[in-house]
């Protein structure tokens, strides 16, 4: 397999202000647990 194929193994994740449409407010922080 060649190294290109190993790229985003861990998926990628939205950012925004809406927790139903994004996994992390614009500070990249998570919408529900502090200091996360």
């Amino acid at each position: 397999m060649p190294i290109g194929a190993t790229a985003h193994q861990a998926g990628t994740v939205r950012f925004g202000r809406d927790p139903k449409t994004c996994a992390l407010d614009i500070n990249c922080k998570a919408h529900d647990l502090d200091n996360l």
